[in-house]
């Protein structure tokens, strides 16, 4: 059985439950039935609203998925990593990170001291199970950043006739003293950081950067004007550094 819910006030959701038809391990179906969702005046074109998707089984648990509905925007690119022929690791050759080094593959879910560092899944829906991380090895202090920097480059994307372009990514990050008497502490170190070029990469702008610790899959968004003017070769790094270990 599926149910959708509004996560708050901006959103109306009528429909539902509904219920789905017998699906062995990993496979897709359609509902027979669609949800509407009515979403408040209040929401701005370009923001979005939370919901929450139940899914209740006949036998077995039931689990929860949020996600966020984009209000007034349409998507230009969506790439689920699945391959990514066309991102890079360490585009420019002067990487200094020793452990903890970008690395495309199916995560497996790595916890110490009660805290997810690697999920066990990726983000995307589907039969792709590819994503980015800082290694995917599920050993505890695999995924740890060590000795420096670590960078990730994208594609070049063709945003030159973008009205309001926005650089949506969902991240998984965690920055923490794991030796900190007391439990795990935050660090002044770690932060993900994002930058963008409309050059094709010969020159990058630092568009956002978080040092925030999450418990799941998080979405980032960025608004590539309130950095610099998108163009035909946008392209965007994702850098990590810690000189510590």
């Amino acid at each position: 059985q599926v149910d959708l819910l509004a996560g708050d006030d901006t959103a109306t959701v009528t429909g539902g439950p509904f219920v789905a038809p017998a699906l062995a391990e990993g496979q897709l179906t359609a509902l027979g039935s669609t949800f509407e969702v009515s979403v408040s005046s209040t929401v701005a074109c370009g923001g979005s609203v939370p919901l929450l998707a139940t899914f209740t089984t006949e036998q077995g648990p039931g689990f929860q998925e949020s996600f966020t509905l984009d209000v007034g925007t349409r998507s230009l690119r969506f790439d689920p990593l699945d391959e990514a022929p066309d991102w890079r690791v360490n585009p420019d050759g002067d990487d200094t990170a020793v452990d903890g080094i970008w690395e495309l593959g199916v995560p497996q879910r790595v916890a110490l001291l009660g805290t997810t560092t690697l999920p066990g899944e990726d983000h995307t829906p589907g039969e792709g199970k590819l994503s980015f991380h800082t290694d995917t090895a599920p050993n505890q202090f695999d995924g740890d950043i060590d000795g420096g920097k670590t960078t990730l480059e994208s594609p070049i994307f063709d945003l030159s006739d973008a009205v309001a372009p926005t650089m949506v990514f969902w991240g998984w990050h965690v920055a923490l003293d794991f030796t900190a008497a007391g439990g795990p502490a935050s660090l002044d170190t770690g932060d993900l950081v994002v930058f963008v070029s409309n050059n094709g990469g010969e020159t990058y702008e630092e568009m956002g950067r978080s040092s925030e610790n999450t418990t799941d899959w998080t979405r980032y968004a960025y608004r590539i004007k309130d950095t610099l003017e998108p163009s035909s070769r946008t392209r965007f790094r994702f850098v990590i550094a810690d000189e510590t270990d």
